[in-house]
């Protein structure tokens, strides 16, 4: 079996971020989140872009560690102010990773990367329970995707570099 170098996974930033809200809104425990998204007239992702965008409140209980008293409020022995789900995935890259998964493609790239490794790990079974979740099929409007890329400027910047190479190349 060759070494096994280090893995990323990226992920398209939107997608990311409505799986975090469906991911917290749709956990058993999270009766207080649906009746806080109840009393703002929230009623999907969408919705909840909306009040970021004129509220810009970040400390709401879908986002904030401090808020939510079910998660806890220190991770790697580092205090954090944002839920896992929503903090920017250039966060946790600091170099330049040696292999990049794209979400999108995880099973081609899983399958090519075991391959190329010998490893028996083949046939990821994967299925995104934010699909089955989000029921709704609005489209993000012009400023909701500008807001987002805001937040997400160098989530964006990575995603859009390493999306755009041959994943032979990125694996």
């Amino acid at each position: 079996m060759k070494k096994i170098p280090t893995i990323v996974c990226l992920r398209n930033p939107i997608a990311r971020f409505i799986s975090a809200f469906y991911y917290r809104v749709n956990r058993e425990k999270a009766q207080f989140i649906r009746e806080w998204l109840s009393q703002k007239s929230l009623g999907d992702h969408y919705d909840f872009l909306n009040y970021l965008i004129d509220t810009n409140d970040f400390n709401n209980p879908i986002i904030s560690w401090k808020a939510n008293q079910e998660e806890p409020k220190v991770v790697y022995n580092k205090k954090v102010e944002k839920s896992y789900g929503f903090e920017p995935q250039s966060t946790w890259l600091k170099d330049t990773p040696k292999v990049v998964f794209i979400t999108q493609e995880l099973c081609k790239e899983w399958d090519f990367f075991c391959n190329r490794y010998e490893l028996p790990l083949h046939n990821l079974p994967l299925e995104n329970s934010s699909k089955i979740h989000n029921k709704s099929n609005k489209e993000l409007s012009e400023s909701q995707i500008i807001f987002l890329k805001e937040i997400y400027l160098n989530d964006f910047k990575i995603y859009e570099k390493y999306k755009n190479i041959n994943f032979e190349d990125r694996i």
